[in-house]
């Protein structure tokens, strides 16, 4: 799992080069991209737009994400959860909800 600087979404050429760098079935399989919630929703058309490449992508979120059934859904299209936050370990598929301790 890599953090993904949101400053290089106003560097194209950087990340062309970086996405030339993973763009490998192999490497899409094992690497994945995080952001949090509040950069997805505040690059919402860029990071879907991996995702619609076919990179995995991990969304974190903390106590401020308000959970309720529509937040919930748009949490779908990640194909991880990380959180730092253990109230979430029984709302999320165990497959997809990596805890991170403080």
């Amino acid at each position: 799992i890599s953090s993904f600087s949101i400053s290089l979404f106003d560097k194209k050429e950087k990340v062309d080069r970086f996405l030339e760098i993973i763009n490998n079935d192999c490497i899409k399989e094992k690497f994945i991209i995080s952001f949090t919630y509040e950069e997805y929703i505040n690059n919402k058309d860029k990071i879907n737009e991996l995702i619609s490449l076919g990179y995995k992508i991990a969304v974190f979120i903390d106590d401020k994400f308000v959970l309720n059934e529509i937040n919930k859904r748009k949490l779908d299209i990640f194909s991880y959860i990380l959180t730092n936050e253990i109230m979430y370990k029984d709302i999320f598929d165990g497959d997809r909800l990596i805890i991170i301790e403080k």
